[in-house]
């Protein structure tokens, strides 16, 4: 492959890694306004997202293997007419019901493009090209935290909420006409019984059962949980606890994110340089120091009722964490899928169904059990910054000494 191969190929999957980020981050400081618009209360509106985030972990179940069977580029192409359809739904809704059911089809939809990159990756590269590959293409990750709620903001305060739906079912027209247009198709031995039932769940089990896999996936998904705990629950703590605008509030969460886009920018140096396995144990040890940090600093300032103490006091640490998670992922992805060269779209649609799954349970407790304030979301940031550390301690740091070598199976 030729290294302006190579730069197109990244710079599609950036623009595609991109949309979930988009998806989320774009509508964030709309959920308030969401709430007000429908006549729901702020755990509806916060469940509306949990219902993105399940649409994500169930269509990952059968993205993989649809790709494996059909092609990368079709079943990409077939997600985001998908995806448009179910933004413009979303613009559409005229109550809070019908907004989370469309929001459902969208994540259905949106998983396309989280499995499929990732599979993509997988296709051409291993482990340690696939980490670097995979960092640069989440480049788009990247800017779009930081991008997307300042647009939002502004979206959302001059053309109303509806708007940023709008804009997302653009945008994913958009990428899905350079994709037809310049990706090749990287799955260039399709397996004719991918989809067939009996071996959709011998792959998953045989996938389940690798040592591998779940080291790896484990650290992934407890880093998926934290971004989401915040992810979720900001929204509210901001706007509606804390009485920040939409514009404050979108201003805030790009500071917050600045951390993890400069990462992302820097991780494919940093894989080369350093390797992947050092590179996860070190953003496992900040996730854990900026989680606890979270969760300390968040109990402390939860009785001062100071909106500035409480903004700086959550938005300090969980910048650190967004900065470890931006580490944690790329690396994390590619030493799960390592060993399934020929499932690589099973593996990437079962790893991605549990972050994504996991974010959505956690992301759901929050919602029901919080008490409007901050304390419930630095609580779980806290807990997974500690889970990510004890998973990478206790199960990937043997691997990678040597202790146990990497196997397909247990």
């Amino acid at each position: 492959m030729t290294e302006r191969h190579i730069g197109v190929t990244t710079a599609l999957l950036a623009l595609l890694i991109a949309l979930d980020a988009l998806t989320i981050d774009i509508t964030l400081p709309a959920l308030p306004a969401i709430g007000l618009g429908l006549g729901a209360g702020q755990t509806a509106v916060e469940i509306s997202l949990s219902a993105y985030l399940l649409g994500i972990a169930v269509g990952q179940l059968f993205q993989g293997p649809a790709s494996d069977r059909f092609g990368r580029k079709p079943v990409l192409l077939i997600g985001l007419c998908l995806y448009t359809f179910a933004s413009l739904s979303c613009a559409a809704a005229p109550s809070i019901t019908a907004l989370i059911a469309a929001r459902f089809i969208q994540g259905l939809a949106a998983s396309t493009g989280q499995i499929l990159a990732r599979a993509i990756v997988r296709d051409k590269f291993v482990r340690d090209e696939a980490a670097r590959l995979l960092s640069l293409a989440m480049i788009g990750l990247a800017f779009a935290p930081v991008i997307a709620p300042l647009l939002g903001a502004q979206l959302t305060e001059y053309f109303g909420w509806r708007s940023n739906f709008f804009v997302l079912a653009f945008y994913s027209t958009f990428i899905g006409f350079l994709i037809w247009r310049f990706l090749d198709e990287s799955n260039i031995r399709p397996n004719r019984q991918a989809l067939v039932p009996k071996l959709i769940v011998e792959n998953y089990r045989l996938i389940m059962s690798s040592r591998v896999f779940w080291a790896y996936g484990l650290c992934g998904i407890a880093a998926f949980s934290g971004l989401f705990s915040f992810l979720t629950a900001s929204p509210g703590i901001f706007i509606n606890f804390l009485h920040l605008s939409s514009s404050q509030f979108g201003q805030i969460f790009a500071l917050v994110m600045v951390g993890h886009m400069i990462a992302l920018l820097l991780g494919a140096r940093l894989v080369q340089r350093y390797g992947m396995d050092r590179l996860l144990g070190a953003g496992a040890v900040l996730a854990a120091v900026a989680g606890l940090t979270a969760a300390g600093l968040g109990w402390a300032s939860a009785s001062s009722w100071n909106p500035t103490l409480i903004v700086f006091t959550i938005a300090l640490p969980v910048a650190l964490f967004m900065i470890a998670f931006a580490i944690i992922i790329p690396a994390s992805v590619a030493g799960s899928m390592a060993p399934f060269g020929d499932k690589a779209g099973a593996a990437a649609s079962l790893m991605g169904f549990l972050q994504f799954a996991g974010a959505a349970l956690v992301a759901t407790l929050i919602a029901l059990f919080s008490d409007g304030s901050h304390t419930a979301m630095v609580s779980a940031i806290g807990a997974a910054g500690v889970a990510v550390l004890i998973f990478w301690m206790g199960l990937v740091r043997p691997l990678a000494n040597g202790k146990k070598q990497p196997r397909s199976s247990a």
